[in-house]
């Protein structure tokens, strides 16, 4: 049987490995976002005009839509 020998002891190094994820996990985060509003504003940009009013939109208004949206995951590509 193997053993294994923990420590509730937190050291300083640890506190300084989790800043630096979640400052990585911070900026990650805001890549994916900035990646995904440019797809969708890309995508929203080849739709017709006809298409675009059909989501309620107009095409000097997909900009404000795409920004207004940021944050809020998938469900706002529609």
């Amino acid at each position: 049987m193997a053993h294994t020998q923990t420590s509730d002891a937190y050291e300083p190094s640890d506190v300084l490995l989790d800043q630096l994820m979640v400052e990585m996990g911070l900026g990650f985060n805001a890549y994916l976002e900035r990646r995904a509003a440019m797809q969708q504003l890309k995508q929203l940009q080849q739709l017709s005009d006809t298409e675009l009013a059909k989501r309620g939109l107009r095409r000097d208004t997909i900009l404000d839509h795409v920004v207004q949206h940021l944050g809020a995951g998938t469900s706002a590509a529609a």
